[in-house]
């Protein structure tokens, strides 16, 4: 006769299971993290995207992987983190860097009413807007990439990182340390980074807003986040869009100064002007922040 431990615990779950359409671009998202990779906080591959996240205070390393997304199956798994009390988070985290939850046909339905994007999203339907765990960590990479290369950009991520980015939990294969937390960042000095002083000196004013809850980078308040941002010196109209569209979420948030958007929509040789983009870019409201990322992804594939 078999007999049943009453006090033993149930087996924990290994991983989840989100449901998404199979028509979804992730290649298109990964390219866009590819890019911009830093190895410590994330790595990159052809079918998975793995980075670390806050979860109750510690530091994991959470994995996203479409290798099932043929059967509409996305599979999120984080070693260490007790998903019977942690999935919603897990959940939530998946969805934000991914923006899974977004209705990609009806957005790509209305912009593709232009045939400047068009022409793009024909190429490259289902993309979503690459986001992260903590708008904070978008906004400090914005504005340490100002006026700089992508590759620049990375390179200055990592050295801050490796600085102030707290370790993992237990010993992980793959990325090592979580971008550095507001507290972490309010007092520090980054000259010996080679981050130039006008920016080292956003970063850090933008650090003290944020740990002293003045400023509150929240999806459910994005204008009061906007006006709080630009008041910060260093932080001009670009890198408070594009906070905005990939750190909450804004999906009308459009940084019409971008030279690579300016480029991907001229006729010609020579860049439209900021104000002639925003002009044609009116056509395109409320999903502006889609009809960027379709135009980033464009550049970054050759396609278009």
């Amino acid at each position: 006769m078999r007999t049943f431990r009453h006090d033993a615990e149930p087996p924990r779950r290994e991983h989840l299971t989100l449901r998404a359409s199979p028509d979804f671009n992730f290649k298109a998202t990964l390219a866009y993290f590819a890019a911009r990779a830093v190895p410590e906080i994330e790595q990159v591959g052809p079918h998975w995207y793995e980075r670390t996240v806050g979860i109750s205070g510690d530091t994991y390393v959470m994995k996203i992987d479409f290798a099932n997304l043929r059967c509409g199956a996305i599979r999120v798994s984080a070693p260490g983190v007790d998903l019977a009390l942690h999935s919603e988070a897990i959940r939530a985290t998946a969805v934000a860097i991914f923006d899974l939850e977004a209705d990609t046909a009806a957005i790509e339905s209305h912009i593709s009413a232009d045939p400047t994007i068009g022409r793009v999203v024909s190429r490259q339907r289902a993309v979503g807007i690459p986001g992260a765990p903590d708008p904070f960590e978008v906004a400090v990479r914005a504005v340490l990439g100002q006026q700089i290369s992508v590759r620049s950009a990375a390179r200055l991520v990592r050295s801050l990182t490796r600085e102030y980015g707290r370790p993992t939990a237990g010993e992980p294969v793959g990325p090592t340390r979580a971008f550095p937390a507001a507290e972490d960042l309010a007092e520090a000095d980054l000259s010996h980074l080679g981050v130039p002083r006008q920016r080292a000196g956003a970063i850090v004013a933008l650090a003290q807003e944020v740990a002293s809850g003045r400023l509150v980078l929240s999806p459910a308040k994005p204008a009061a986040a906007l006006e709080s941002l630009l008041r910060i010196r260093g932080i001009g109209p670009w890198t408070a869009s594009y906070v905005a569209l990939r750190g909450l979420k804004c999906g009308d948030a459009f940084p019409a100064s971008d030279l690579g958007l300016r480029a991907a929509c001229s006729d010609s040789e020579m860049p439209l002007t900021t104000p002639a983009l925003l002009a044609r870019a009116e056509r395109w409201r409320p999903w502006r922040g889609y009809a960027a990322v379709h135009l980033w992804t464009s550049l970054l594939a050759g396609s278009d």
